[in-house]
């Protein structure tokens, strides 16, 4: 199984959609992502 890479615009994109809705599993869940990687992306945007 190859991990899968995705590019700063993308993530980027992930992480305002999910503060701009409040729910980070639910963005998490429309793009087919891991939950836990989408809030790791989270705390990294916020440093």
């Amino acid at each position: 199984m190859t991990k899968k890479q995705y590019d700063l615009n993308f993530k980027k994109m992930v992480v305002a959609k999910g503060k701009e809705i409040g729910n980070m599993t639910a963005v998490a869940r429309q793009h087919e992502l891991d939950p836990k990687m989408v809030r790791r992306l989270s705390y990294w945007a916020d440093l």
